[in-house]
């Protein structure tokens, strides 16, 4: 493309926002609003100015609700008012826009429990109660739950320590993942971290679940 000695490239049909090359500007401005998840960040266009020896670019913010993706670490808590008050100044830090978050919250195997969950969940419930009542919206849309592994748990069983190398192999998610892949209403959405995001989720539900089975034995 450089070598067709234009001035200024303004790219399409992508996305996502990329400047791919700055002399001359080959730029893809992606759309001006988000519209799931994997459209995260600002979005807008390039208002360029251009002379017979200058092109001046600049990014103009557009959209009016931003996707995001937050990290929140629970590990070291250890009580829910602690949780609880982390998850409000981490989600406040969006306040100064319109926001769809997904919530992404990393917890310990002792709180891999169905009580934490539930309580999570009304938390985040009752955060998206109160985003009705304010200027600039931050609503969690979606929240999953990242349990870190038990590993002397994993070493002294051996059926776990199967099927966790069994998870690290895909094999349990190959098939599945084909599935969405070639359906043709879910493929648009899916990208490769959407689709590890999925893997996760499914590994830290069945472990959640075999552990559970584990304390009613």
């Amino acid at each position: 493309m450089t070598s067709k000695k234009f001035d200024y490239w303004a790219l399409g049909h992508i996305h996502q926002r990329e400047v791919l090359y700055e002399d001359p500007p080959i730029i893809y401005p992606g759309n001006i609003q988000g519209r799931h998840r994997n459209e995260a960040g600002e979005k807008g266009c390039y208002y360029v100015e251009m002379n017979e020896s200058n092109i001046d670019i600049s990014f103009l913010q557009a959209d009016h609700i931003q996707f995001a993706t937050v990290a929140l670490d629970i590990s070291p808590l250890t009580s829910l008012d602690e949780i609880q008050t982390k998850l409000e100044r981490q989600l406040q830090e969006w306040q100064h826009t319109n926001a769809c978050i997904q919530l992404e919250i990393k917890a310990s195997h002792i709180q891999n429990t169905v009580t934490y969950d539930r309580y999570i969940a009304e938390m985040v419930e009752l955060w998206n109660e109160e985003q009705s009542s304010q200027t600039n919206f931050v609503y969690v849309y979606r929240h999953v739950m990242v349990y870190e592994e038990n590993n002397e748990t994993a070493v002294g069983d051996l059926f776990m320590q199967e099927l966790l190398d069994i998870i690290a192999a895909d094999d349990l998610t190959e098939e599945a993942i084909d599935i969405l892949m070639n359906h043709k209403h879910v493929s648009p959405y899916l990208n490769d971290s959407s689709i590890i995001s999925i893997r996760e989720e499914a590994k830290q539900k069945l472990l959640q679940l075999l552990n559970e089975r584990k304390v009613e034995r």
